[in-house]
């Protein structure tokens, strides 16, 4: 079982989580949007390839690791 606390787009993403796991996921969110749109999912999906972000993702590329930051990808 997890617990998620999200601000902002972190909010948003903890409320996709718990819906897609509900029976695994006890969810705290604050400040975020109440509810995402299908249109919302369809932003979403458009920024999960990390190649196509601003060239300032080679910094957290760099922190992190290329395969952390594009997991899921």
């Amino acid at each position: 079982m997890y617990s998620m606390l999200g601000w902002c787009n972190g909010g948003c993403t903890a409320m996709i989580a718990a819906s897609r796991a509900a029976d695994r996921v006890d969810m705290v969110v604050c400040s975020c949007n109440a509810y995402v749109t299908a249109r919302d999912l369809e932003f979403y999906e458009t920024t999960r390839d990390v190649h196509g972000w601003p060239d300032a993702r080679h910094l957290q590329f760099e922190m992190y690791g290329e395969q952390y930051v594009s997991a899921g990808t």
